[in-house]
């Protein structure tokens, strides 16, 4: 990663990120994609239970009624007391015909024109027997049944639900030698409303198949419904491969009437959804059973939709960030070969310019204002060389004739001629070494102790001074060399013009092991407020632009308040302070100084 270059960091870092979102994103998606089509395939598996319940009690109470209309039919039951009372060795319907065919006629009034029932018999424990309907019959079993013992168990079970139906499960017709033959049967007594007394009993029949044809799903993919008993048995399903109701017990589970129960069963090593309703008519429960994965088969689908989409946005997210990484580090791949392209003699960078103004531009405008700046430093910084190299021109020259001048002063007895040469060429010394950019403050307070004697000299009576050393380690603090003497002669040059003699000069110098400082206080002129806040601009805006010092005024006795405060500045920077302000009533305190931290 450190090896690698910056658009390629920067498209790994925003692709990450990117791809962090995307995945969170997706994760999130997923989850309730997930969940909602989970929720709406086991909503829809429940809604179709219910309605195929729905119908299957629908199939079984048309039955049921069509029972009630036979019941409740004033002729039929008529007859059928009549046939009770007659004992008649034989089928009472067959001997009278007339009777038969006028039942009949009632009864095909109740099938009407959609045939409601596949059959409608009516008959009692007498052998009286009378039927109408679209199933075929058979003499022999007829009899067969009405004189064998389960007419009478299935008397009896009719006689015990007291008047309410009685549905028997699917079972082969009672009244056909076809044993293939399957039927479903709703019973209903038949009896005097007034008395109570019963005279037979009507069957419904319909045939199973009509039955599986509630069962069927065709249009869904491995729905299977089947339909249990009371008692748990499996009794019917719409397929007719053998074995299929024998093995359906296990996905049978108790459940109250009206109610949707769902349950999961693993058979076969699959996962198989269960949704359970018990019906509160018959008493039987319908289960619908569908695999787990195609229930959720449109979840799959969406899923795999998801995560395609999701691997498509990444790659195309990629790409853009790969094409903007491209384009936003172009101008900066200009930048650095135009960088490399930077000399002494070419102080300038070329780029393309785009044409909205952007970070890039600006950051082309600073580097232009940068070496602007660093020309100017370069040419001041050639310019202080020469004027470097011009002080150093012969200095044994002056030295030699200073001496020359000392000696003849000492020979003719003009010992202040002698030390004001010596002074002089102390002075000469210290400022024309070069190699020692740093002094100590007591080499400094000694520099500027020799100018104020020369200074003595001149105006004899009309100057006084004096210079306060405190603390013990004057020696041992090291300062930019040519920072006292410009604030002394800074005195004679503002502060002193319009002063009549005698003039005072104090300096007080502090070294410290928590910093130094150095006060220059005069009895001069003064200052006021303007002309205060005049020099406090001068200050600020020669800190701000160091260009602006003025390199032709570094001689000597040319470096000014100003240049002094600027210097100090750039070298110690938060370090450095400094005051300027009056000193008493008239004459002008200003102190320099270094705080350590």
């Amino acid at each position: 990663m450190r090896n690698l270059s910056f658009q390629k960091k920067l498209f790994i870092q925003y692709s990450i990120v990117v791809f962090v979102i995307i995945a969170l994103s997706v994760f999130v998606f997923y989850r309730y994609i997930v969940k909602t089509t989970e929720e709406e395939a086991m909503k829809n598996l429940k809604q179709l239970t219910a309605q195929a319940s729905q119908q299957v009690d629908t199939f079984l109470q048309g039955m049921d009624h069509t029972a009630l209309q036979v019941m409740g039919n004033p002729r039929i039951v008529e007859v059928m007391e009549q046939a009770q009372e007659s004992y008649s060795s034989g089928n009472y319907f067959n001997m009278n015909s007339r009777v038969a065919f006028e039942v009949g006629r009632n009864l095909t009034a109740i099938l009407g024109p959609k045939v409601s029932a596949s059959r409608i018999s009516v008959y009692n424990l007498q052998g009286d027997y009378v039927s109408m309907g679209t199933l075929e019959e058979t003499p022999s079993d007829i009899e067969r049944f009405l004189h064998g013992k389960e007419i009478v168990t299935l008397y009896d079970k009719v006689t015990a639900r007291k008047g309410k139906e009685l549905i028997l499960e699917p079972h082969p017709d009672f009244w056909s030698d076809e044993k293939d033959r399957s039927v479903i049967s709703v019973f209903r007594m038949i009896k005097d409303i007034g008395t109570g007394k019963a005279y037979g009993i009507v069957e419904v029949q319909q045939s199973y198949s009509m039955l599986k044809d509630h069962l069927d799903f065709p249009n869904l993919s491995n729905v299977q419904a089947y339909l249990f008993s009371e008692e748990g048995k499996a009794i019917a399903t719409a397929t007719d491969e053998p074995g299929v109701l024998s093995n359906a017990n296990l996905y049978f589970s108790p459940t109250e009437a009206g109610i949707l129960q769902h349950r999961m069963v693993n058979v076969h090593g699959k996962q198989e959804v269960v949704i359970l309703t018990k019906s509160a008519f018959s008493g039987y429960t319908l289960a619908l059973v569908q695999t787990r994965d195609d229930l959720f088969i449109t979840k799959d689908a969406t899923v795999k939709i998801l995560f395609f989409s999701a691997l498509s946005l990444i790659l195309l997210t990629a790409l853009v960030l790969y094409l903007l990484s491209q384009s936003l580090t172009k101008p900066l791949k200009q930048l650095r070969v135009s960088l490399n392209n930077v000399s002494l003699n070419r102080l300038s960078i070329e780029l393309d310019q785009p044409k909205q103004v952007n970070e890039f531009i600006l950051l082309n405008r600073a580097f232009e204002a940068m070496f602007r700046r660093l020309n100017e430093s370069v040419s001041q910084e050639i310019k202080a060389h020469l004027l470097a190299m011009q002080s150093q021109m012969n200095p044994h020259f002056l030295y030699n004739m200073l001496a020359v001048i000392s000696a003849s002063a000492v020979e003719s007895g003009n010992d202040a001629i002698s030390t004001m040469c010596y002074k002089l060429s102390k002075m000469l010394r210290y400022v024309s070494t070069l190699d020692e950019q740093e002094v100590t403050l007591e080499d400094e307070m000694t520099h500027t102790h020799n100018y104020l004697d020369l200074m003595k000299d001149r105006y004899e009576e009309g100057l006084e001074y004096d210079i306060q050393a405190v603390g013990n380690q004057l020696s041992s603090v090291r300062i930019p060399k040519l920072i006292l003497q410009p604030l002394v002669e800074n005195c004679f040059q503002h502060a002193f013009n319009t002063v009549e003699s005698p003039w005072f000069i104090g300096i007080i110098v502090k070294a410290e092991e928590n910093g130094w400082s150095i006060t220059v206080s005069d009895r001069g002129t003064g200052f006021d407020e303007g002309a205060l806040a005049n020099l406090e601009k001068k200050i600020a805006d020669a800190i701000v632009n160091s260009n602006s010092l003025n390199i032709n005024g570094w001689r000597i006795g040319g470096l000014g308040l100003v240049n002094t405060i600027v210097r100090l500045k750039m070298l110690y920077r938060g370090d450095f302070y400094y005051r300027i302000e009056k000193n008493g009533s008239t004459g002008t305190r200003v102190t320099i100084g270094v705080a350590t931290r």
